[in-house]
């Protein structure tokens, strides 16, 4: 299992040989253009349509632990984010013979260097041929994605995205978090002023889906659930909701594994049938596992408490599609919830 790399910058002299031997980079520019006219314009953004709860659901990892800066290690490679404050640059390095120790100093392959934030806060996913990285301020609003080749560091395209757009503040707040789904990459930004979610082609950076998200699913569940009073024995209880216009909604779940089965009936009608999300999925052999369901306003809420976090499912009743979805996690029991 992976673990969290450590924020002490590397050697000096090992920075130093890398960058004596190959020239550092700022700011790339994007790639020619069709009729290599220089370099391309970056993409504008389509107007952002409206979209369906059911499309992304607002998804959030809550982690202990440091947030700004994970390293990506990879078996035998990995990639690197440091600061350097004297030079105002982030670096991006891929070392390879390296083992998950972030001490292991390793052959260096490339370095790549961006023009620093104050306070930043940076995010590497590799997919295929695309090293995606999410660079931002953690104390002004905005973001940057890009899409660097895994192989040499090139930027393939970047895209300052929408987010909540030109905001004016002092004290301020800002995480972002993103996911790859096929051809997508979807980020999720929190900021002070608000939340949005906005989804950008994987292949080009152009925003293709962009919509604010209203703080009742965001802010409202920045506490995870209480501890139940004490582990029920492995059992298969039902609870059931009764909604509006005759619709219930039921929920199993085993006392002694993770997540559950929730179903929404009207009558002896099935309406819908979906599992339950919870920590999303993972591996167990022992196990303990409390779930508890109610109405709030017009949505289920589920919340859960597991061996491995907490979580807190909401639910639209008619449809069972999830509208927003919190994990609260310990990134050095379960890595695997980390991909953001």
């Amino acid at each position: 299992m992976p673990r969290l790399a450590s924020s002490t910058l590397l050697a000096s002299l090992a920075w130093a040989s890398l960058v004596g031997c190959q020239p550092i980079h700022r700011e790339a520019p994007a790639e020619a253009g069709a009729q290599g006219e220089g370099p391309a314009a970056r993409p504008a953004p389509v107007p952002a349509p409206v979209l369906a709860p059911s499309v992304e659901p607002w998804q959030w990892v809550h982690i202990e632990g440091p947030y700004a800066m994970r390293d990506l290690h990879e078996g035998q490679q990995r990639y690197e984010l440091r600061v350097d404050e004297a030079a105002d640059q982030l670096r991006v390095r891929k070392v390879l013979g390296t083992s998950a120790d972030p001490d292991s100093p390793g052959l260096p392959q490339w370095v790549r260097a961006f023009e620093s934030h104050f306070v930043d806060a940076a995010t590497l996913i590799h997919r295929e041929d695309r090293l995606f990285m999410l660079h931002h301020s953690q104390i002004a609003s905005g973001c940057t994605l890009r899409a660097l080749d895994p192989a040499t560091g090139q930027v393939r395209w970047e895209t300052q995205l929408q987010g909540l757009g030109p905001v004016a503040h002092s004290k301020y707040r800002n995480q972002v978090q993103m996911r790859v789904h096929g051809d997508r990459v979807i980020v999720y930004g929190w900021e002070s002023q608000g939340a949005y979610i906005e989804v950008v082609d994987a292949s080009t950076g152009q925003t293709i889906e962009h919509r604010l998200v209203p703080d009742a699913l965001v802010g409202a569940i920045e506490a995870p659930p209480d501890d139940p009073p004490g582990w029920v024995p492995p059992r298969n209880p039902t609870e059931m909701l009764v909604m509006d216009e005759g619709l219930r909604v039921e929920i199993d779940w085993h006392a002694g594994s993770s997540g559950g089965q929730v179903r929404g009936r009207r009558g002896d009608e099935l309406e819908w049938e979906r599992p339950v999300w919870a920590l999303g999925p993972l591996a167990h052999s022992e196990y303990l596992s409390h779930l508890e369901v109610e109405p709030i306003g017009d949505r289920v809420w589920i919340r859960g408490v597991e061996s491995y976090g907490k979580y807190v499912e909401v639910l639209e009743p008619q449809t069972g599609d999830v509208v927003a979805w919190h994990r609260w996690v310990d990134p050095d029991t379960y890595a695997g919830l980390l991909e953001f």
